[in-house]
């Protein structure tokens, strides 16, 4: 006895067959192989940029109390390496900036 089979079942596996496979492809798309590369380059460059300016903010913030603080003792000393920390965190602060300035020139 033969089975007779069913189209609609057939055709309906099918359809869930490239669904499914398409689903869970990949898509691949040509790029030259410098993209890649300088793509992940760019996003290291981007999170390092954002680690300096942190600090810098916050050697920059250090530098004005250690600043005010100094300043009510009068001691220049003092007052002077308060001064250093500011503008070395300023420094870190527009670094970025400064890199794509130099670079760019």
């Amino acid at each position: 006895m033969k089975k007779k089979i069913n189209k609609k079942k057939i055709i309906f596996f099918m359809v869930s067959v490239i669904c499914f496979s398409l689903m869970f492809s990949t898509f691949v798309f040509a790029t030259s192989g410098t993209d890649s590369i300088n793509t992940k380059f760019n996003s290291l460059l981007d999170i390092v940029e954002a680690v300096i300016t942190s600090i810098g903010s916050l050697v920059t913030l250090w530098g004005i109390a250690e600043w005010g603080l100094a300043y009510q003792s009068n001691d220049g000393m003092l007052q002077s390496g308060a001064w250093k920390k500011i503008a070395g965190g300023l420094i870190m602060l527009i670094a970025p900036v400064l890199l794509t300035v130099l670079t760019a020139a």
